[in-house]
């Protein structure tokens, strides 16, 4: 996906900030860190949900799935 100024506009964010910050050296090692870390917890795409350091799969991913394994890790 690539963003361009008109999303960056439409969304209300400055769009010159927007422009120098997509292409500064800064912001790619951050995506790149951010990136790094994901994987090394076992992100491997979105949305990845966790609930109390355990990794819901997709399919307990629903809201019911994801009520059920809050109440788990809360003891209810």
């Amino acid at each position: 996906m690539v963003l361009e100024p008109l999303d960056a506009r439409r969304a209300g964010l400055d769009v010159e900030r927007f422009r120098r910050d997509l292409g500064s050296p800064e912001t790619d090692a951050r995506v790149v860190a951010d990136r790094e870390r994901a994987k090394s917890v076992g992100v491997e795409s979105t949305p990845t949900f966790y609930v109390n350091g355990r990794k819901i799969s997709a399919a307990q991913a629903t809201g019911k799935g994801l009520r059920e394994e809050i109440d788990r890790a809360l003891g209810k």
